[in-house]
């Protein structure tokens, strides 16, 4: 695991998913349209996007919030199903999506997370598609707040 994931774990700002979790969201992927190696938004209704280079760190934020996504108290960050996936605070995620795949070039995926008690509770199609910090056009999937 990269040092800043660690030092997020030992700070509490994230921990560790279940496995069996995220082999079941992967499962899940599997379900979706795909347009070569990223999903087919065409066919995913409703969702919601935007392009990274056309807004605001806030108005990014203030998107991912509204979004089906950001109505979960937590989120979590999937790279593969063979390296641990990481669960936070939806508002610390999405501030932070850029140094939590930093080392993960390519698609990468999240989904929004409840706590319960001491369980989480996945909403796995409650999804954000990541493909980079520049000019990448991020969608979220599920019912959202505006933009629709």
């Amino acid at each position: 695991m990269i040092r800043y994931n660690e030092r997020w774990i030992q700070s509490g700002e994230a921990v560790v998913l279940d496995p069996d979790l995220v082999l079941q969201f992967v499962e899940y992927l599997d379900t979706l349209p795909w347009f070569l190696s990223s999903l087919d938004w065409d066919k995913i209704r409703p969702h919601t996007e935007v392009n990274r280079a056309n807004v605001t760190a806030d108005e990014f934020l203030s998107w991912a919030l509204a979004s089906a996504l950001g109505q979960h108290t937590h989120m979590a960050f999937v790279v593969s199903p063979s390296m641990p996936s990481l669960v936070t605070e939806v508002e610390f995620g999405i501030r932070n999506l850029s140094s939590l795949f930093l080392h993960y070039p390519g698609v990468n995926f999240c989904f929004g997370v409840d706590r319960v008690g001491s369980a989480f509770v996945c909403s796995f199609a409650h999804i954000l598609q990541y493909e980079g910090e520049e000019d990448t056009q991020y969608a979220v999937a599920g019912q959202f707040g505006f933009g629709a």
